[in-house]
């Protein structure tokens, strides 16, 4: 018996009492005794972040023809109209932040080798034909690649419009926007990122944002300070970019994923609909016997073997997650083996398990032949009985695989899972061959799981069960996720930051998304879920980010830095992230409209000048050590 989370007081004596409890209830007497608590373990002390610039509310902001000029952090929210910024700030943060000095007129940035930082230029007053770029000293391998991008907005509840599509910034800008909606526009910002490659040298880089007119130009400092560790191109924790049955932009697949690889994201679509049918030709043909591969080689191939990303910052690594076309009713046809009854094993005739065991290894053969081990290959039961209710043809499903409730439900996913293994076989040894559910309630799962389940994703009763899943993680080796919605359009950006920050805390392996792919009307109305925007719909083919995606981008870092501060001061990660749950004050609170809903975290009391001061401090300390490099 194991007493943990007590969250006793260190080197302090206790007593502990226990008594046995006999099968119909009786109790024994209670035995005590007393110990001697362990001290606490090794201290983590970081060190101050940098100093952040005080504002004299004498100061002015730089100005340029009949505009003014600030800095903030690139996960503020302006508002184009009335200028308020979310979350709040004093009133001098325009003045004077942990990014930006107006007196000094610099930006001043911190950054490891192979990371991406950012910021947010604020414009505010009227303007025509404005352009903006930026320039480092030296143009060889090692200079700091910078990358500009404009909001967009979308129309929010009330009709308040919102900044969060990302589009290039390769037209002057012009306020108003020539858009109806935006005629009484005020502000307008655009991003400027800044990818630090592995080769930069560590140290101070000095730069220049130059931001021209017709009539005038104003150059603002960049102070760029590079520390002397570098981001592993594999990530140790993954936001996996959920998606359904196609891109929005066929012709644009493969940008779709490099748009997420670019982000340190991975994005991962289910390749069949809730009929069982492939979407959208994303599986091999089945002819009974074999599988016809070559198609499926040459659309996905370049995925699987890193091949896609070779130009890209962390080089050719594999998309980190895939789905499996593999469900219940492909390739094996469920509506010619399904019988009667509620137990599987009553349900489906016998040539049904022998069938789909057969298909499981031939396609586990080949994924083996091709050499692709880096990748884990998710064999997923997406559909549900209940979409039956309007429609029985809605649904290939007999039972409840996406969120099981009955133990029926479970014992089928049991069944499944068992039945894929088995044709797994042995490959699973060398090629990521795992077995995937997305439970809602843990608390239901009892032990129907235990030793099949590979792939963990977890509602938000993870938060309440977290022992539990915890436990489950620990014993069976289970690779666990929390999935969730991310932030709505007239939320904090902050959200999938300190979501992914919060999760690696909590001891899990990544967030998903639900939901990721945008669509032609997100482009209007504020879509919560569109992380990833079409651009054809406004004229600019491919998929464009949103700076929620970004937010997450600098969650999954921040996350890198911890991991790799846990593993050069030799403190626990348990360690490090109570202190970091502390610090940060990250009590994250889980909104739910109703029990099916998929939720999303709220994190109140955090703010972007908190998670600088947190990354900045984690940096200094590892800046001063010996950090081996990562990995390739």
């Amino acid at each position: 018996m194991h007493l943990r989370d007590l969250e006793l007081p260190t080197n302090q004596s206790v007593i502990i009492g226990i008594r046995a409890v006999d099968g119909v209830g009786n109790l024994g007497p209670v035995q005590t005794t007393k110990i001697k608590l362990a001290g606490p373990g090794p201290q983590l002390i970081l060190p101050a972040p940098p100093p952040i610039p005080t504002a004299n509310p004498k100061d002015n902001l730089p100005t340029l023809g009949d505009f003014r000029i600030f800095i903030i952090d690139p996960l503020d929210k302006v508002d184009p109209i009335n200028g308020t910024i979310l979350p709040v700030h004093d009133e001098n943060y325009r003045l004077a932040n942990h990014l930006w000095s107006a007196a000094n007129r610099q930006i001043q940035l911190f950054t490891a080798q192979n990371e991406t930082v950012a910021f947010q230029v604020v414009i505010h007053g009227k303007t025509e034909g404005l352009r903006a770029s930026v320039s480092f000293a030296g143009k060889n391998i090692s200079t700091p690649q910078p990358e500009i991008l404009s909001f967009h907005y979308v129309t929010g509840k009330n009709g308040r419009l919102l900044p969060d599509p990302l589009v290039p910034f390769d037209k002057p800008l012009k306020i108003p926007f020539a858009d109806e909606r935006l005629t009484n526009q005020t502000h307008a910002a655009f991003i400027v990122d800044i990818h630090i490659p592995k080769t930069a040298h560590p140290g101070s880089h000095t730069g220049e944002l130059t931001i021209t007119t017709k009539d005038d130009t104003l150059t603002l400092n960049i102070a760029l300070n590079v520390w002397n560790f570098t981001l592993p191109d594999t990530l140790s924790f993954i936001p996996q970019m959920n998606g359904y049955g196609r891109v929005p932009e066929p012709d644009y697949e493969l940008a779709y994923y490099r748009q997420a690889q670019r982000h340190r994201t991975c994005l991962n679509i289910l390749p069949y609909g809730w009929t069982g049918r492939i979407s959208d030709q994303r599986a091999p043909q089945w002819d009974g016997d074999n599988f016809a591969w070559k198609a499926y080689d040459r659309r996905f191939g370049p995925l699987l073997d890193g091949s896609a990303f070779a130009d890209l910052p962390r080089g050719p690594i594999p998309v980190e997650a895939f789905y499996l076309p593999l469900n219940e009713n492909w390739p094996i046809n469920i509506h010619q083996a399904f019988t009667e009854g509620y137990w599987i094993e009553d349900a489906l005739r016998p040539e049904y398990r022998k069938d789909f065991i057969t298909a499981t290894r031939k396609f586990a053969e080949h994924l083996q032949s091709k050499g692709w081990n880096q990748t884990m290959f998710e064999f997923y039961l997406n559909n549900k009985i209940s979409h039956k209710q309007n429609r029985w043809q809605g649904s290939s499903a007999p039972w409840i695989f996406d969120e099981p409730v009955n133990t029926q439900d479970f014992w089928a996913l049991r069944w499944y899972g068992q039945a894929f293994h088995e044709g797994v076989g042995k490959i699973r040894q060398s090629t990521k061959l795992l077995f995937r559910c997305d439970i809602s309630r843990p608390q239901w799962q009892r032990d129907l799981l235990d030793g099949i389940l590979d792939v963990n994703v977890v509602g938000g009763a993870y938060r309440r069960y977290q022992r539990l899943v915890l436990d489950r993680r620990l014993r069976w080796g289970e690779v666990t996720y929390t999935y969730g919605s991310p932030n709505r359009i007239e939320q904090s950006n902050l959200q999938p930051a300190g979501w992914c920050i919060e999760t690696w805390c909590h001891g899990l392996d990544g967030v998903v998304p639900w939901q990721t792919l945008g669509k032609p009307r997100s482009w209007t109305g504020a879509d919560q879920n569109a992380l990833f925007y079409p651009g054809a719909a406004i004229g600019r083919p491919g998929p464009l980010p949103s700076i929620r995606l970004k937010a997450f981008r600098r969650g999954q870092q921040d996350v890198e830095y911890l991991t790799i501060l846990s593993t050069a001061s030799g403190i626990s990660r348990r360690d490090v992230s109570k202190m970091i749950l502390k610090n940060l004050h990250l009590e994250g609170e889980f909104l739910q409209k109703t029990t099916v809903d998929a939720g999303q975290v709220s994190f109140q009391n955090l703010s972007p000048v908190a998670l600088w001061r947190l990354r900045t401090a984690v940096g200094c300390y590892l800046n001063e050590r010996s950090v081996p490099e990562p990995a390739s």
